[in-house]
Order: C-alpha cells, then sequence, then structure tokens
C-alpha cells in the first residue's frame, strides 16, 4: 500500500538497518510523513528526529487499531495513536494541527498527548474565537511596545489573546484599553494594575511552559488568563482572592476560555501554611506586601523560584522588587535593577549560545556530508556523489585517515571515470589539488592503471610531469607498479622519461628494478624514437639546479623553420646532461607564446633557486633582451655563471645588446658586461657536443657548485684555466 503525506508509520520489524541510518530512531518510534518522493524515498518526521530520510519499503501504516502500543519515556505511559474531531496547539513544541490530525491517547490516564514531543500540555482551540484582537487592545499592546514596557514576542502575543475588558467589569473601552489601573465603582469593587505593570512583571517573571504559577491577589483572574497563554493551560496555575465575589467571577471568565484547570482559592495569603503547600516556580503579588508577608511568600517559592510584586520599604512607600530563591531565606532583588541592558546582554548571551550550537550543529553536518562524499567517490557512487555536492559537500577535503587523499584522488586511483568528471565539474582547478606528499590525481590514476580517468585528467589540464615530494612523477608510479597501459598513455601525452627522482633513478631505472619486461620495452622504444624526450616535460613543474641560457627566434619540434644554432647547441648540452644525470632546464621546456617573464621563475622563485646558469655565447645572445634580462637576474641573485663559447665571431663590447638604448637596459648592459669580463668561457668552440673530454669539463664545473663528486673518464680539457675560482661570479 503506498504511502501519502500525513500518514503515520514505523519503521518495519523486519529492517534491521534504514538505508539511511537510524539517527535517533528505533522501531518504537512512531512519526509523520511530511513527503514522498518517486523514487521510493520519502522524510518523515519523528518526536526527536524531524526531517528524517529513509525508503518507503522500509515502513509501515500506524493505525488506530495497532495492536502494539508505544512506549514514550517521557511519561511512562502507554501510548496509541487517534485522530482527534478538534485540533490542537502544541505548547511546547509550538506546533499546531488541524481537525482530523493524530495525536496520542493514553487509555489509562485518559489524556491526549502531543504527536510532535510527546507533551501533553497542549491547548484546545476554544470553539468560537475571534481571529483578531479588539482594536483598542491592538492599540493599547502597540503603546506598551513603544514604551519599552514590553519587548519579547512570546509576552506580546499573551496580552493580544486576552481581552482585558471582560475583566475589567463595568469598563468603557476608554477605561479597559488605556494604560493606567480601573477601579470599579459597583459593589463588587474590581481593581487591575495599569497594564504596564503586569507586561513589566511577566516580562521579568521569565514564564516558560510547564512552569507553576501562583496569582496573590488574583481579582478577576485577568493575570492568570494571560499566563496560561504563556506556561499552558494544563500547567499549575493557582490563583488567591479575598472577595468571593472576584473568585467567582474569575472562575466564569476561565471556563469561557476554556481554562478550567486554573484553581482560584478564596482565601487570605496570610492563611495559607507554607509548610503543608506546594511549592512555584514563579509567584506575582497583586498587592503591597509587609515584610511578614514578603517572608512568607519567600517559603512557598521553589529553590530557583521567582516572584514580583510591591512591596513596603522601609521608608513608608512601595517598591515593586523581584525576589528570587536561593536558599531557605531568599534574596532581593529591585526589579529596577535589572535594567534593559541586563536584558539586553541576557538575550544576547543566549542567541550566542543558539547561535554556536546551531554553528556547530551545522558544522558536524557538514562534515558527515564530507565524509560521505569521500566514500561515495572511493566507492563509486557517481549519483550519490553528486548530491552531496549539490548539499554543499567539500571536494577540496584531503582525509587524513587516507594519507591526505581528496576525493579526486581515490576516484582516479579506484577507476571511478564518472566520478572525477563530476569532480572536475565541481571546481575549478580541482585537477591540481595536491596530497600532503604532492602527489596530484594523476599518480593515483597511474597507480590504478585507469587508462580512461588518465584521459580525463589529462583534458582537465593537469600537470603531465608533476614530482611528488620524492620526485616520482606519474610515469615513475606506473612503471613502479607495473601498468604498461597507463605508461603508454603518459608516453604518448609527452611525459618526460629522464626525470629523476629523489634517489636518482628514471622511470626506465625504476621498471628495470622491479624486473616490468613490458614496461622496460615500451620505455626504451621511447627513448630510441625520441632521443631528447628528456626535454618535453611540463616547464611549470620544473625547478632544477641548472639553468641554460640561450638565444634563438624559434623552439624545437615547435616551428624550428629558420630557428638559429643556439637552439641545436642548448638541445645538445640538455641531452647530453641528463645522460649524466644532471637535472636542467632551459627556454626549450617553454610552450610557444608563454610569457618570458614566467620563464624567468627559475631564476628568481621562492619556490627554488638555480644554482648555475650555463650561458650559451652565440652572436645571436648578445642580441637578445630575454638573454640578457635572465643574465641580470642570475648576477643580482648571485648565481653562478657558466659561459660556453660556441662560436668564434661574437660582438665586441660595443656592439653587444646596442639596439637596447632605455634606461633599464643600459644599466643591465653594464652589470653583465662587467660581470661576463670577469669569468672565462670554455673556449672550445664547435666541439663541446663532440668532445667527451669537453663535456666532462662542463659536468665537472657544475658539480662543483652542486657539491656533488663524480669519476670522470677524463679530467681537463685543452685550453681549460687551472683557477677554479675563475668560473665563479
Amino acid at each position: 500500500m503506498p504511502l501519502n503525506v500525513g500518514d503515520v508509520v514505523r519503521v518495519k520489524p523486519s529492517v534491521s538497518k534504514p538505508a539511511y541510518g537510524w539517527g535517533s530512531v528505533t522501531h518504537n518510534s512512531v512519526g509523520i510523513v511530511i513527503r514522498v518522493d518517486s523514487d521510493g524515498d520519502l522524510k518523515v518526521d519523528w518526536p526527536n528526529s524531524p526531517g528524517w530520510n529513509g525508503k518507503s519499503s522500509e515502513m509501515e501504516l500506524v493505525t488506530a487499531n495497532t495492536t502494539q502500543a508505544i512506549q514514550v519515556p517521557q511519561h511512562q505511559h502507554i501510548l496509541k495513536f487517534h485522530r482527534r474531531e478538534r485540533g490542537y496547539n502544541c505548547d511546547v513544541c509550538r506546533r499546531s494541527f488541524s481537525a482530523g490530525d493524530h495525536s496520542y491517547y493514553c487509555s489509562t490516564c485518559d489524556f491526549d498527548a502531543c504527536i510532535s514531543c510527546s507533551s501533553k500540555y497542549f491547548t484546545q482551540p476554544p470553539t468560537v474565537a475571534s481571529s483578531q484582537p479588539p482594536v483598542g487592545l491592538s492599540r493599547l499592546v502597540e503603546s506598551l511596545k513603544k514604551e519599552g514596557a514590553i519587548t519579547s514576542p512570546a509576552v506580546i502575543q499573551a496580552f493580544l489573546s486576552v481581552d482585558r475588558k471582560k475583566y475589567c467589569v463595568g469598563a468603557s473601552d476608554d477605561e479597559a484599553y488605556a494604560d493606567r489601573p480601573y477601579r470599579s465603582m459597583q459593589r463588587n469593587a474590581v481593581h487591575l494594575s495599569a497594564p504596564s505593570i503586569y507586561t513589566r512583571c511577566v516580562e521579568h517573571l521569565d514564564l516558560q511552559p510547564g512552569l507553576s504559577f501562583l496569582n496573590v491577589g488574583s481579582g478577576t483572574g485577568y493575570l492568570s488568563a494571560v499566563v496560561a497563554t504563556l506556561i499552558g493551560p494544563n500547567a499549575i496555575n493557582h490563583g488567591i482572592e479575598l472577595r468571593t465575589s472576584n473568585v467567582e467571577l474569575s472562575r466564569t471568565l476561565a471556563a469561557e476560555r476554556g481554562l478550567s484547570s486554573i484553581v482560584f482559592h478564596n482565601r487570605s495569603i496570610r492563611a495559607v501554611d507554607p509548610k503543608a503547600s506546594m511549592k512555584f516556580d514563579r509567584i506575582y503579588v497583586g498587592a503591597a506586601a509587609n515584610a511578614e508577608e514578603r517572608t512568607l511568600v519567600a517559603q512557598l517559592l521553589k529553590i530557583g523560584g521567582l516572584c514580583v510584586g510591591p512591596y513596603d520599604n522601609a521608608s513608608g512607600g512601595q517598591q515593586m522588587l523581584k525576589l528570587e530563591r536561593y536558599g531557605t531565606e531568599g534574596e532581593i532583588q529591585k526589579v529596577a535593577e535589572k535594567s534593559a541592558a541586563d536584558k539586553a546582554a541576557a538575550e544576547k548571551a543566549a542567541a550566542e549560545k543558539a547561535a554556536a550550537e546551531k554553528a556547530a550543529a551545522e558544522k558536524a553536518a557538514a562534515e558527515k556530508r564530507t565524509r560521505d562524499l569521500f566514500e561515495a567517490a572511493k566507492a563509486g557512487n557517481n549519483d550519490e556523489l553528486k548530491r552531496l555536492i549539490d548539499l554543499g559537500g567539500d571536494v577540496l577535503w584531503k582525509n587524513p585517515n587516507d594519507s591526505g587523499m581528496t576525493a579526486l584522488h581515490y576516484a582516479a586511483f579506484g577507476g571511478h571515470l564518472a566520478c572525477v568528471e563530476t569532480l572536475l565539474l565541481a571546481k575549478v582547478r580541482l585537477v591540481d589539488n595536491l596530497t600532503p606528499d604532492e602527489a596530484t590525481a594523476l599518480h593515483s590514476a597511474a597507480c590504478g592503471g585507469h587508462v580512461n580517468c588518465i584521459e580525463a585528467l589529462l583534458r582537465a589540464n593537469v600537470r603531465l610531469d608533476a614530482t611528488k615530494t620524492d620526485g616520482d612523477t606519474a610515469l615513475h608510479r606506473a612503471a613502479c607498479l607495473n601498468k604498461p597501459d597507463a605508461v603508454t598513455r603518459l608516453l604518448a601525452a609527452g611525459a618526460g622519461t629522464a626525470i629523476r627522482n629523489k634517489a636518482g633513478q628514471t622511470a626506465l631505472d625504476v621498471a628495470r628494478k622491479e624486473g616490468h619486461i613490458s614496461v622496460i620495452a615500451l620505455l626504451e622504444a621511447a627513448e630510441k624514437a625520441n632521443p631528447i624526450s628528456s626535454i618535453g616535460m611540463q616547464f611549470q613543474d620544473f625547478y632544477p639546479e641548472v639553468v641554460i641560457s640561450y638565444a634563438s627566434g624559434r623552439r624545437l619540434w615547435q616551428d624550428c623553420d629558420g630557428a638559429g644554432p643556439g637552439m641545436y647547441y642548448a638541445a645538445g648540452i640538455l641531452k647530453i646532461l641528463h645522460e649524466r644525470g644532471v637535472r636542467c632546464f632551459s627556454g626549450l621546456h617553454v610552450p610557444p607564446g608563454t610569457d618570458w617573464e614566467v620563464f624567468m621563475l627559475r631564476l628568481n622563485s621562492r619556490r627554488a633557486q638555480a644554482k648555475v646558469l650555463i650561458v650559451v655565447l652565440t652572436a645571436a645572445l648578445f642580441d637578445s633582451k630575454p638573454c640578457l634580462k635572465e643574465l641580470n637576474a642570475a648576477i643580482k641573485k648571485g648565481i653562478p655563471v657558466l659561459p660556453i663559447r660556441f662560436e668564434d665571431k661574437l660582438p665586441g663590447h660595443k656592439d653587444q645588446w646596442a639596439r637596447f638604448t632605455d634606461e633599464e637596459s643600459e644599466l643591465m648592459i653594464y652589470r653583465v658586461q662587467e660581470h661576463l669580463s670577469k669569468v672565462n668561457s670554455i673556449p672550445h668552440p664547435g666541439t663541446v657536443l663532440t668532445v667527451p673530454d669537453s663535456m666532462n669539463t662542463v659536468v665537472g664545473l657544475i658539480d662543483k657548485h652542486l657539491g656533488i663528486e663524480r669519476t670522470y673518464i677524463s679530467q681537463g680539457m685543452a685550453g681549460n684555466h687551472d683557477r677554479d675560482d675563475s668560473y665563479e661570479a
């Protein structure tokens, strides 16, 4: 049988665990369906868990004929459901229910209880009730608000709900709705204090649902009726009044409002025995009380209870006091001392506490959504992943219990392509998010060997040759874990094969160490097909210690028609240095159209600073402003400069960078020329790339600056200088 909104349900006994978890719900919980979705999901309001998510298939209807009664711990009564002929307003949870809605019913105790909070304190709406208060009453309350005599919304509503005129016997509208005392001239001697006195006292009494109340000098029961709307019609509410006529009238007026639970006593407060009487949470004294009567009232208060009323003072006058009982004697405070500022401070503190509790609850809910999002990505549940992202789950969260991996890392590792694509769409540049050891999602996809995820990440411009803290690229990880398909795809994307990790190993070295034959074959074939593939890496990820400066208007492999010789010299140096395990960088790594200032970060970066700048001395170098800037930056940073001369004919000082005449360029030219005149180049034009001893010398000089010791085939070369410091800046 399909469920509908408004149905009363509970979890079937056969369900061991609901699809979305128990929360605070149990098999004994009974709630109301507030939403039913087409996919079988529903929302249920339980007494202690509103807005709970579940499945229709897990629920069963609870009807008036249900044989199993529901145990309600708050009251220890056996309650069943029944539909009410009349609606009700709960004074505890403040919810309103219409005729035909359910409530609990206890046949043993013969009372109804609210279906939302299980409280038996709720108001029966009167059979005939005016929807709007009288105009005069509304104006009176509005004027009291402006004067500050009434502030809290609950108290405002309470005074609007009780027509003062009915309790001012014989009064006109002007008399009943004015902020002044009313005294009847008739025989029954009805007397009511000014409305502002009542409102201020009620504000200070801090009345809450379920509190007990005593009205000393209750008169016609006006204030008792107002208080009933705040503490609930079934809460303990007593009044003491000397005049019999007033007691009879107050009982009649209370019955007309359906407040038969209010008890009015025709006696004096002096006749009450504090030892035999119950104790009250709140007491209002309507007539002036002397010291003896004040002590009596204090004995009728519960510990922590409050009393407000006029009391005689030492000078023979009266003053409004607020009495709070701390112990057997009680302590007295003047109402005036509880200033508006004190109340505002208390309200602010309460608001801050509520806000803090709300923020804590929201934070806990957000953290749960994020953890659930992580688990959905890990399990490949794309629908749940989308739902949690829409709810605000944090896709950037790094799980400390999973090596700081994000949802994207785990989706890529598991090969969950749909989840990878969903996450990439959820956040701009999410693909750049790193784990604590600086692994990208591409590392994870490579470890899992999932080509489809690798392709999705490459389309999102993942950094192809990004290195972890141990120096491994994605190609290293795929080679180590024997993922030939992943290796093939990474090589096709241009992954650098000569990048070495912190252990000095290339991806091929790693594959050989692990003995992965198919991966070894792929990497060896890649090196044979492109002997200079070592510089095919993405320059953004490469911060080596050696930088090469050369001059040519073109880039190798991109648009090399008419390229100058300096480019080929630099490419040859890169190849030889990489073969010898020296990590270096040059403009050959920079894609066409890149702002040259980005390349300059290799010399100016805070992330890592080069230790050697190799300068390829050609005629074109002395006509290149970028090369001038590179040399200037290195000199200013104190980076050693190592010039290698490839051409015999180089321009003289006057012709070097002669076409750059601005003041900034002239300053750079002066600094660079002065520095170059102090260092010696390797004067072996045209042979550096062909004579092994020549490059051994170059590598030896580089190693000197890097603090590395190597064994070479030959040390020294023709034309080399004996002074080691001649190559330093």
